[in-house]
């Protein structure tokens, strides 16, 4: 027996609430152009990558010209920020691994080889009269050397060190000369007991590890000098100095392209992936760069990028899966959008305006039902004498389902499910029949609901 997944739909109900077109009206007429715009390439298989690309470029491009809210509201009101890519967590690399345990004091190996030790421990102690180390106290140096080294982070940590040095002026001098080249006396300081507690520069390098480094604490220094009140951010590999890395206007285009390629989005399951955008299963990463490197570039006159960064822009600032969505797409939606699609390229105002307010009433209707449907369960638990039921015929089931290839091409027979769930109760019912017993018209639908009722007694149930 083959077992699959399904899903139950919502029976239409009649809703209470009222869908006032007017008030839609006024909701919208202070900007229509914030709907949603991306091209749907509904049910037909054979549509053309460059004719739709051409055809949706317009669309996209409106929407790029306007920050979009990737963000939604949950039931319980708790603001759900959108997922706007589908880029996965990834390891860290060899040499992020490497930063990481530089910035860490933790022992590692440059690329030339040199085994640099491990500087999250403190330092010899300091032979000044003031006896730093001894003030401080052993444990509260460990303690001070373990927290600085477990920020992991180089700016961070130069905010720490930064709030640990101030400017003083110069009380004496040892020389005659009116010019000297000391303008300040820096001041190093540890908190211990809740107060700052000045220490020799000596001790300060080495409760916090640095006493092979002083040039990073004379760093800060220097710009404290200048009058920054901000410890200096790390420049290192910010240069500018790539002459192989790719354009910003190469970056654009690679979106651009990107937005025009033909996608939708799932209807029933909007609140769970309200955020994804589909693209059909005979199309992939490579043969969208294909499109893009043989096709799209040549068209404009451009250098194509690598597949690398291609690929790398398609995951980390898109969402989109080259699959069917876990449900179908509603059909007014569908003829909505492509509605939206012509009236954005004529250029007519008026017309958009008008589909965008039945587009929202649409989901308002769509919305109200489901809330009433959640309204009714939720009476039927509670009370006995109410019965709901939910009711779907499930999609056509070929048999028997193998890939193997002879068995592939050859013509299946088709098997039908039609389930009913009562929302009231845990175990759902199924009439499963095949074409050979009859069709799935309403006659077949009606006599299904008519043999759950005769099994189930409902008389003097609402």
């Amino acid at each position: 027996m083959v077992t699959h997944k399904f899903k139950m739909e919502a029976a239409a109900g009649s809703s209470k609430g009222s869908c006032d077109i007017n008030a839609i009206l006024s909701e919208l007429s202070s900007d229509s152009s914030d709907s949603d715009c991306f091209d749907d390439d509904i049910n037909d298989p054979d549509f053309s990558l460059q004719k739709e690309m051409e055809d949706s470029t317009n669309i996209n491009s409106s929407t790029s010209e306007n920050e979009e809210d990737h963000s939604r509201i949950d039931p319980q009101n708790k603001y759900i920020p959108m997922k706007t890519s589908r880029k996965r967590k990834r390891k860290l690399n060899k040499q992020q691994r490497k930063k990481l345990a530089r910035n860490s004091g933790l022992e590692y190996t440059t690329k030339k080889g040199t085994v640099i030790q491990a500087r999250n421990v403190p330092g010899a102690s300091c032979k000044c009269a003031k006896k730093c180390f001894e003030r401080i106290g052993e444990g509260l140096i460990q303690s001070i050397n373990k927290s600085f080294w477990n920020i992991g982070d180089f700016n961070r940590q130069n905010a720490y060190l930064f709030g640990c040095l101030r400017l003083e002026p110069v009380k004496r001098r040892y020389t005659g000369n009116e010019i000297s080249r000391r303008n300040n006396t820096v001041r190093y300081s540890v908190i211990k007991d809740g107060r700052s507690t000045d220490v020799c520069k000596v001790a300060f390098l080495s409760i916090h590890g640095l006493q092979h480094n002083r040039g990073r604490v004379e760093n800060i220094q220097s710009k404290m000098r200048t009058g920054a009140t901000t410890p200096p951010d790390d420049r290192r590999g910010k240069h500018k100095n790539r002459p192989h890395a790719y354009s910003e206007e190469d970056v654009q285009l690679v979106k651009k392209h990107i937005e025009g390629i033909p996608k939708y989005k799932s209807h029933y399951s909007r609140k769970d992936n309200g955020d994804k955008f589909y693209v059909s299963m005979e199309y992939s990463i490579h043969s969208c760069y294909n499109h893009y490197k043989d096709e799209y570039c040549p068209d404009i006159k451009a250098n194509p990028v690598s597949f690398d960064k291609y690929h790398r822009i398609f995951i980390e600032d898109f969402n989109i899966s080259f699959k069917l969505p876990k449900s179908d797409t509603c059909p007014t939606c569908d003829s909505h959008e492509i509605e939206l699609m012509a009236a954005r390229n004529d250029n007519n105002m008026e017309k958009l305006k008008q589909i965008n307010v039945q587009k929202e009433l649409h989901l308002r209707k769509a919305q109200a039902g489901q809330d009433n449907l959640k309204v009714q369960t939720e009476r039927a638990v509670l009370d006995k004498e109410i019965h709901v039921i939910t009711f779907d015929l499930q999609r056509a089931l070929p048999t028997p389902k193998l890939s193997t290839g002879p068995m592939f091409y050859k013509r299946k027979l088709w098997t039908y499910n039609f389930s009913i769930h009562p929302c009231n109760s845990s175990p759902g019912h199924f009439f499963v029949w095949d074409e050979t017993v009859a069709s799935r018209g309403s006659d077949e639908i009606g006599s299904c609901l008519l043999k759950y009722f005769e099994d189930h007694d409902i008389r003097g149930i609402s």
